[in-house]
């Protein structure tokens, strides 16, 4: 295995990359890798992606720890320009700092929108001039979770299938399902309209189904990147090394 370790917090469980010879061999929740011979090895290198306070489990791990930090500026990341305020979470700037430099950077770089689909679902705009925003809205349980509060409401659960209906809907369970995919559609629309992208990255734990759904609405090429996280930290890891003495 490589040294490196990528880390995502999330809004869910920690999660652990592991890579071999720069490819991505396996994710696994934080508690499973600590219990690897491996996992308190000093020498490796931790690369950590977090939203919101960090968990107490990351100070079980041993290891040096990359400081990204130190790359954020008033309006860049790095080389990257960044049109947004501070409060860009890692995630979404890590991502967007990896496809600008592997997509959009340069001359003839490329217009890219990423959608990230997990917990929150994000339409983010990478050009080559830097990181440009984007927006949030609830992600596919965020979204059924708000129905509980209703009375006489059902409790649905989403899977590969959900994909909702092309008529108007006449029962419940219908009109939430397709009111979803309703949304997502105008929504999509609505920002490829706006802002033409020439390629769209989905990624993240319900972009495959969203790839799926969205993907025959347009003729931009597309492509579904499942752990864009992981590969956009080893790429900082590899850039950013702890000891800024060169690749690790």
């Amino acid at each position: 295995m490589d040294k490196i370790r990528t880390i995502d917090q999330g809004n869910s469980h920690p999660h652990v990359g592991l890579y071999h010879q720069g490819r991505l061999e396996q994710v696994l929740p934080i508690e499973e890798f600590l219990e690897l011979d491996f996992a308190q090895d000093e020498g490796q290198i931790l690369a950590l992606s977090t939203v919101g306070p960090e968990s107490e489990v990351l100070k079980k791990m041993n290891g040096k720890w990359c400081n990204f930090k130190e790359k954020r500026g008033d309006h860049s990341f790095a080389e990257m320009p960044v049109h947004y305020t501070q409060r860009l979470g890692d995630d979404r700037l890590f991502q967007a700092y990896y496809i600008f430099e592997k997509f959009s950077k340069g001359e003839n770089g490329q217009s890219i929108l990423l959608i990230d689909a997990g917990t929150f679902t994000t339409f983010d705009l990478i050009d080559k001039e830097g990181y440009q925003g984007g927006i949030i809205i609830p992600g596919e349980r965020t979204y059924f979770d708000t129905f509980e509060k209703g009375a006489n409401l059902p409790s649905l659960e989403h899977g590969p299938n959900f994909t909702g209906d092309e008529k108007i809907p006449q029962d419940t369970e219908d009109a939430i399902i397709t009111g979803r995919r309703w949304l997502m559609e105008g929504l999509f629309d609505r920002v490829i309209s706006k802002y033409s992208p020439q390629l769209i990255i989905y990624t993240g734990g319900h972009g495959k189904m969203i790839y799926n759904i969205l993907k025959e609405q347009v003729e931009i090429p597309s492509t579904f990147i499942p752990h864009l996280i992981h590969d956009s930290l080893y790429f900082m890891a590899k850039q950013f090394p702890p000891d800024e003495g060169g690749e690790a």
